[in-house]
């Protein structure tokens, strides 16, 4: 076998691990999407009459606009703000307990859906994070962290 052969066989060869690499991470990105939008749907359903949660929809219910709405639940997070590797979610314990970003991003999903105003948890690896949308604005926001229409 010549060095052409053999580097046509290794080309080859590495093509198909790259190739099954790619499904791989393809199939893990949709897995974990999947998994995500679960975790989320079975918040919901316990969680979306909440205290807190409707209290929070209600005390900000008032503000004039959807943008100043997004404004008032997130200084109302930012003011609870305290990281913890706490699993659990129940947003009782944004008081006690405190959590992770995917506690704090589904807080904010479970308050808009209260107010009506749409939104979508993205997950990435390693952290979560909410958009906030209307025909209006766009708001990217997190437990400490708020972006609209590319203003901080």
């Amino acid at each position: 076998m010549d060095t052409k052969e053999k580097i046509g066989y290794w080309s080859v060869y590495v093509f198909c691990i790259l190739l099954i690499l790619g499904y791989a991470f393809f199939i893990y990105t949709f897995i974990n999407k999947s998994i995500s939008e679960k975790y989320f749907e079975v918040l919901s359903n316990d969680y979306k009459n909440s205290p807190v949660i409707l209290s929070l929809a209600e005390n900000c219910s008032s503000e004039v606009s959807n943008l100043m709405k997004v404004y008032c639940v997130n200084a109302f997070i930012y003011s609870q703000y305290n990281y913890s590797n706490f699993t659990s979610f129940d947003p009782e314990n944004i008081y006690t307990v405190k959590g992770d970003c995917k506690f704090y991003s589904s807080f904010y999903k479970l308050t808009f859906d209260n107010l009506n105003i749409s939104s979508r948890i993205i997950t990435i690896p390693k952290h979560a994070y909410v958009v906030v949308y209307d025909d209006e604005f766009y708001c990217v926001l997190d437990q400490f962290s708020l972006l609209c229409n590319g203003r901080v």
